[in-house]
């Protein structure tokens, strides 16, 4: 996971491991987010944090199954079609604390 430095990681996400593609605003701990678009992976993810040494994975799997083309985004934006995507990126729509062991409530999922 270090090797996609996200700010939240969940857990026991319904519709695992891709439920979050549905959703457009959470609430969490004391603060709500709202889902702005899916994070596009870069070269980053394929070094691996103990050696240095540069791989082709995980971009190479994950582009089987999750790059725009293969999700249909490209259709409405055609620069995502070689891009591969794993999280999403979020704003923060009501600040709040939020902590380890928190609940993840949908507001409203992605029409």
């Amino acid at each position: 996971m270090t090797r996609f430095r996200p700010n939240l990681v969940l857990a026991g996400v319904e519709g695992a491991p891709w439920g979050d593609d549905g959703w457009a605003s959470v609430a969490v701990g004391g603060a709500q987010l709202s889902y702005v678009k899916p994070c596009s992976r870069c070269k980053v993810t394929t070094i691996d944090q103990e050696t240095g040494e540069e791989g082709t994975e995980p971009l190479r799997t994950l582009g089987k199954t999750r790059s725009g083309k293969v999700l249909g985004w490209a259709a409405k934006h055609k620069s995502w079609t070689h891009e591969v995507f794993f999280g999403w990126n979020a704003a923060v729509a009501q600040q709040g604390t939020i902590s380890v062991g928190n609940t993840v409530a949908v507001i409203q999922a992605r029409a």
